[in-house]
């Protein structure tokens, strides 16, 4: 999931290991209550390490709010992990966001097969996925459930193709989702494997996250769209 997000569960570890308490537990009721809540969706301020003692008294101004009344999805990152360039390319990937786009959304970013299928298994917010070649298979974490959901799958590991593999899987789990595979091999190469129908574009890794950021938010957008209630909303 995208919140709480590195910086606090970072910011709450710093509290537990200095023993200040008493800022541990404000700081996770916060967490907590904008879960349940789902205030992160629209407030930025939910995402800022901050012990505001009034925060929750606060009416939220649509100035100060996070998305500005636009409908919130999640976008999964699949990339190699301890990449500057991923970590750059992310920030970036955030940086284009405009206050005139229809949607607004946050990075999940993991950087293995597992993961990024546990991701999309729990997440119903994610909504587009893009995959960074040169990712691992194997989770960090030992979770015994998704080893076997994983072999329930049937996945054949190919390590030369690992990406391909992880979008098709993906895909057959989640049709609904649109899928990016960003790429240092030739466009023409990738679309020859019977796999790639399962991508909706392939990208350059060297590319500028603009055209990612407007291919993602071209494919939510294509499936918002209703044409007869947005013709009467233009007739009315």
């Amino acid at each position: 999931h995208a919140y709480p997000g590195r910086h606090l569960m970072a910011t709450l570890a710093a509290h537990l290991q200095a023993g200040r308490s008493t800022a541990f537990v404000e700081l996770a009721s916060r967490i907590s209550f904008a879960i349940l809540a789902r205030y992160y969706k629209d407030d930025s301020r939910e995402w800022e390490a901050s012990n505001d003692i009034d925060h929750y008294g606060e009416l939220r101004h649509e100035g100060e709010s996070l998305g500005g009344g636009r409908p919130y999805f999640e976008v999964l990152v699949v990339a190699p992990g301890n990449s500057p360039r991923v970590e750059r390319n992310v920030q970036l990937l955030r940086a284009q966001r405009r206050k005139e786009d229809d949607f607004v959304y946050e990075p999940v970013v993991v950087d293995n097969f597992q993961d990024a299928f546990c991701a999309i298994a729990v997440n119903s917010n994610i909504c587009a996925v893009a995959i960074f070649e040169g990712i691992d298979f194997k989770s960090k974490q030992s979770v015994p459930l998704l080893d076997q959901a994983i072999q329930e799958l049937d996945v054949h590991l190919d390590e030369s193709h690992l990406a391909l593999q992880l979008a098709v899987t993906l895909a057959d789990y989640r049709p609904e989702l649109d899928i990016y595979l960003l790429s240092d091999l030739r466009p023409e190469e990738i679309a020859s494997d019977e796999r790639a129908k399962s991508v909706r574009r392939v990208l350059y890794a060297v590319e500028e996250p603009m055209e990612l950021h407007l291919s993602i938010l071209e494919g939510v957008r294509a499936r918002y769209q209703t044409p007869f209630f947005d013709n009467l909303k233009r007739y009315a």
